[in-house]
């Protein structure tokens, strides 16, 4: 499957993994209320650190390895039966801990049902395989059954989550996403050729590299999900909720920054083992460019309309959420960095001791901010914290790519991203006096400010535009009879 068709069913992927909490995020806000939210996204936090462990560090590792031998299935079913041996006895180990854990911790203990309900996910871990259909470039398969689970999720949380006391059907909703994923996985996997065999392991080559990538991912992990624990730990279940209601829609967004790195993983690394260093430059700068041209003015526009926004989207109770969200837009770009400068070049070209280094540093910087400023600022301090660790992020990921691979980027889109998107603040401050009714200034804001900021993209000769431009108009003459 060509690159661009592995982008479009990866993008429209994550298209819907936005879509989907935009959908449900005003109800499940409504419904449960901040609290209740907010004990949900602590649970989850939490059962996802001890998958972390679990995994070793299977889902970038694995796509590397089976990309190189994408073609002979015979050698990919060898490979898979031993990462799953692996990972098989790490989830034995970690689920012993995880019961401990929710039996004798007095925060986990007091939600100790809510926690078994979902730790079913964590057992699951082994099955866990979306890795093995990313590295075959198979993402039209994942993109057709996402959409069809997603779907019977949505129809059942409409039926039976109703009342704030719903938390528990909630939850079982989410596991049964997860299973059913899984299910999914597993038989068509199986009926297109993949074989699970106990004949001819090769553990001990992949062990070493499967913890150097697990500390990675676990330092990921603690990166990304710490914020929630500690506001959990150390301030109230109400700002978990802020928090976490604010970082929604960050999280979305930059999904389709995981989908465009995740479509060019296995390309990359098929083609760094062809020594094929030119065609990588090129991919890495578009998707740079396309990166910059999307990403500035999404941070910008979710900055302005924050306070607009959030009553509208997640409801009053949730008025905490807008200085969090305000404060998190800036993370945009510093996450669309992180995805390219860490998971594309430094992971992809063998590097990962240098992004474990960083990851590991952020993860450190970051905790010790949270003890500084959760306890006096709540969400707010949380949201600082992770725009400046992730910030630290990206300036010593540039430093690495800089000083240890021949990967140069030009920075003239995000310059002209910036640039471009300045005129935002003028139509903000126009709408806003003018408009007292939020759909219509939200409307009216977006459409206009995109209608500008492609018009003077255009007019700067931005090639990505003119391209867009081009494609939608021969798609219109073809349909003219």
């Amino acid at each position: 499957m060509s690159i661009k068709k592995n982008i479009f069913y990866n993008v429209s992927l994550s298209v819907l993994n936005v879509l989907f909490p935009i959908i449900t995020a005003p109800y499940i806000s409504r419904v449960l209320g901040v609290e209740n939210v907010g004990v949900v996204r602590f649970v989850m936090a939490n059962v996802g650190y001890f998958a972390l462990f679990a995994t070793l560090g299977i889902g970038f590792y694995g796509v590397r390895e089976l990309a190189k031998y994408r073609d002979d299935q015979a050698k990919c079913s060898q490979i898979f039966s031993s990462l799953f041996t692996i990972v098989f006895c790490s989830t034995l180990v970690v689920a012993l801990l995880f019961v401990l854990f929710i039996n004798f911790i007095p925060e986990f203990r007091e939600h100790r049902l809510l926690f078994s309900l979902y730790g079913i996910t964590l057992y699951l871990t082994p099955i866990t395989m979306d890795w093995y259909f990313q590295a075959k470039e198979n993402f039209r398969m994942i993109t057709i059954r996402s959409l069809v689970v997603k779907l019977l999720a949505l129809a059942s949380l409409f039926i039976f989550v109703r009342e704030r006391s719903d938390v528990v059907p909630y939850i079982l909703i989410t596991v049964f996403s997860i299973v059913a994923t899984n299910v999914w996985n597993l038989y068509y996997a199986f009926n297109t050729g993949l074989r699970l065999t106990l004949c001819k392991l090769d553990l001990r080559r992949h062990i070493k590299p499967m913890f150097v990538f697990m500390s990675s991912n676990v330092a990921i992990g603690v990166f990304v999900m710490i914020n929630i624990v500690m506001l959990g730990f150390l301030s109230s279940y109400e700002q978990v909720g802020y928090y976490t209601s604010a970082n929604i829609i960050l999280i979305a967004v930059t999904g389709l920054l995981a989908a465009v790195s995740t479509a060019l993983l296995p390309r990359l690394s098929f083609n760094d083992a062809q020594k094929d260093d030119e065609t990588n430059a090129v991919l890495l700068q578009k998707t740079f460019d396309l990166n910059a041209l999307l990403i500035v003015p999404m941070a910008v526009g979710l900055c302005l309309v924050a306070s607009r926004f959030v009553p509208l989207f997640f409801g009053n109770e949730f008025a905490g959420s807008i200085v969090p969200m305000q404060i998190l837009s800036f993370n945009f770009i510093f996450v669309m960095f992180n995805y390219l400068l860490g998971f594309n070049v430094l992971m992809v070209f063998g590097y990962e001791k240098k992004y474990l280094l960083t990851v590991v540093c952020a993860a450190f910087l970051s905790f010790v901010l949270n003890l500084l400023f959760i306890s006096y600022y709540g969400a707010m301090g949380a949201a600082i914290v992770a725009v400046v660790a992730n910030g630290f992020s990206s300036g010593c990921f540039l430093y690495f790519v800089n000083k240890f691979t021949k990967i140069r980027f030009r920075w003239k889109a995000i310059r002209t991203a910036i640039v471009f998107s300045l005129p935002f603040f003028v139509l903000y401050y126009l709408f806003n006096m003018l408009m007292i009714h939020d759909i219509m200034f939200l409307c009216a804001f977006v459409c206009l400010s995109a209608a500008v900021y492609f018009f003077l993209q255009f007019k700067a000769k931005n090639y990505l535009v003119h391209q867009m431009v081009e494609l939608g108009i021969s798609r219109l003459k073809k349909k003219k009879p």
